[in-house]
């Protein structure tokens, strides 16, 4: 939705761009070097907001849901991840993925600093609804690689295993 806003801000800035130039070129036809710097300075200027909406859309991070199945296949090949349980210690020590980290939900945000960066992070929690917040939170924290893999209760249903 952003990306849509941005472009169509871009385009309407180019066409307001067009039309000043048209309409304030007192001199125009004295010369075709008038003509020239506008289209320059146009030129510039939509060169410019490019790359300024690359920009903004390189910074963009976004959440990406996984399969149980997905992320298995990560864990299991023993891809760079960092699996995190957002669950409380009670409903962990009921069942959980063997190498997941503990880390309660309402304990993520002071505990950001031992969450590797240069990871994969996978983030379940019992349904799928605290890892969905636990993801967004990584996310507004400078996370990249934040992958929400739903509850564990999905993951049991797929047959795979839990340690209990």
């Amino acid at each position: 939705m952003m990306k849509k806003f941005l472009i169509l801000f871009l385009i309407l800035s180019l066409i307001t761009v067009f039309f000043l130039a048209g309409c304030n070129n007192k001199n125009a036809g004295k010369n075709g070097q008038d003509f020239n710097n506008s289209q320059a300075a146009t030129d510039e200027f939509a060169e410019s907001a490019t790359q300024a909406a690359e920009s903004i859309e390189d910074k963009q991070l976004i959440v990406m849901s996984i399969t149980p199945e997905e992320g298995y296949r990560i864990i299991s090949e023993n891809m760079d991840y960092f699996l995190i349980d957002v669950r409380t210690e009670e409903e962990y020590m009921q069942g959980y993925i063997e190498t997941a980290n503990l880390i309660p939900l309402q304990e993520l945000e002071s505990r950001l600093d031992e969450i590797p960066k240069n990871k994969q992070i996978i983030i379940y929690c019992r349904s799928g609804n605290r890892s969905r917040e636990a993801a967004n939170i990584l996310i507004n924290n400078g996370f990249g690689m934040v992958y929400d893999m739903g509850g564990i209760i999905d993951w049991q249903q797929a047959g795979f295993p839990v340690v209990k």
